[in-house]
């Protein structure tokens, strides 16, 4: 497989703020946009690791070896698989998970429940372990650890249903907390484990979390930060790599996310121009994003792409950590030509 070795050299600068020879860039493309732009289905992306990889090295080769994702890649359905939520498989689609916890009664009995699932053989984990396995002896090194997870807070989203979790934070705030410290407490077990397993300490942990942004300043205080703080900490030994990942309206948070002390923000809230951010934390944090990916990248036309990228470089250009990318994903969908517009924008 081709990679890009002069951009993945800028990018490692980027991301530890060091002056770069050029503007790395990144083509976050998951199985919503492969699924698709493959003609194949879920389940041959998701559950078959040959069809994974081979999936994601064809999108690498075909846009000049800039290095995206590779990894299984389950969408949101792995960690709420594992406490038995139903998996909802579409045709061209990742999977979704039906909420498992659906009334205030449910929420009750599954902070009452006093042994965690063990991640060995819970959910789609046992599939997870396999197509890591076959992946890593196929790339080696090429392949990074897996160092994602969710915050508690996302993991909790998924169980509840957004609607239903935001009411309870508002009408039960005493349980949703306790709920989050059941889950930030099997988040902790769940990455313990696959650093036993597979044999790494984690340098880098990539947590994710789009649906806090949508609560207050006040509530993601209370209800974000503690609890990821406490993952950073005891996962980290307090000195790993932080990055953090929303593409929600992530703006208002911007103190929060100052105070979780994190490395680089990742794909993060289109919807604000990249230089408030630049204002606010740039030089300070590295900034992975924040091309929109459906008004721009997917919905532009490619001369409208390329015009925003060389904006946003303009914008960045004297500030040390920044990587060109989406804000967010690639979309499904997304015309090849917009892609290679993207990268048009870059050079």
């Amino acid at each position: 497989m081709f990679i890009n070795k002069e951009n993945e050299d800028n990018f490692q600068k980027a991301l530890n703020l060091q002056k770069t020879n050029s503007i790395p860039i990144y083509l976050p493309a998951h199985g919503h946009f492969l699924i698709n732009w493959l003609g194949i289905t879920a389940k041959e992306y998701i559950l078959n690791p040959i069809i994974t990889l081979k999936s994601q090295i064809k999108f690498i080769e075909r846009f000049h070896g800039i290095k995206g994702v590779i990894g299984p890649d389950y969408g949101i359905a792995l960690l709420p698989s594992i406490f038995g939520a139903d998996i909802m498989w579409k045709v061209n689609d990742v999977p979704w998970v039906e909420p498992l916890i659906k009334s205030v009664k449910d929420l009750n009995e599954f902070v009452d429940i006093k042994e965690l699932p063990e991640p060995a053989y819970s959910g789609l984990m046992p599939a997870f372990i396999s197509s890591y396995s076959f992946m890593k002896k196929e790339l080696g090194d090429l392949l990074s650890f897996p160092t994602s997870t969710n915050s508690p807070y996302c993991f909790a989203d998924y169980l509840c249903g957004s609607v239903n979790l935001y009411k309870w934070v508002m009408d039960c705030p005493g349980l949703v907390l306790r709920l989050l410290e059941k889950l930030k407490n099997y988040l902790i077990k769940h990455m313990k484990f696959l650093q036993d397993f597979f044999g790494f300490n984690y340098d880098v942990i990539y947590m994710k979390d789009d649906q806090s942004s949508y609560l207050s300043p006040q509530q993601f205080k209370i209800f974000v930060n503690p609890f990821c703080e406490e993952i950073f900490c005891e996962i980290g030994r307090g000195n790993a790599y932080r990055m953090w990942h929303s593409d929600g309206p992530l703006f208002n948070h911007i103190e929060n996310i100052i105070d979780l002390k994190i490395n680089s923000l990742n794909f993060f809230d289109p919807n604000n121009d990249i230089s408030k951010f630049r204002e606010k934390i740039g030089g300070k944090i590295c900034l992975i994003g924040n091309v929109h990916p459906i008004k721009i990248l997917k919905n532009g036309t490619p001369d409208m792409v390329i015009k925003e990228c060389k904006r946003q470089i303009e914008v960045m250009n004297k500030t040390v950590g920044y990587v060109l990318s989406v804000g967010g994903e690639i979309p499904a969908g997304t015309a090849e030509d917009n892609i290679e517009a993207l990268i048009d924008g870059w050079k």
